[in-house]
């Protein structure tokens, strides 16, 4: 299953690790889908993935912050590039710049989403 992971800012180390495995074990991820400067989470999702050799594929995204004016403005851009992708699954993580934004993408694309830490 290729699965897009976002958010996890502020979401505890093991909390994002054990919401990868718990990921993993359910729906078996073939692929790991993120931003190339994404959140905690992708960045902990990855380094998770490159040691259980799960292909990772990283968005292109050629614009940066300081062009675009700050990451609430480049999020919804790179939200979009995300989903083009065609994700099978949202796994996302509480806390995260453009999340919610994320999470109405994958949904009006018909994405499912799995939260982890939203209590």
């Amino acid at each position: 299953m290729r699965v897009l992971v976002d958010g996890g800012d502020y979401t505890p180390n093991d909390r994002i690790y054990l919401g990868i495995v718990a990921c993993h074990e359910t729906y078996g991820i073939t692929e790991l889908l993120h931003a190339p400067w994404g959140s905690k989470g992708d960045r902990l999702a990855a380094e998770w993935c490159r040691r259980k050799r799960i292909p990772i594929i990283t968005a292109e995204c050629t614009w940066n912050y300081r062009t675009y004016g700050g990451a609430r403005k480049v999020a919804p851009k790179r939200n979009a590039t995300m989903i083009a992708m065609k994700p099978d699954l949202l796994l996302a993580f509480k806390h995260g710049t453009g999340l919610m934004d994320m999470m109405r993408r994958a949904k009006a694309a018909g994405i499912p989403i799995s939260k982890v830490d939203f209590s």
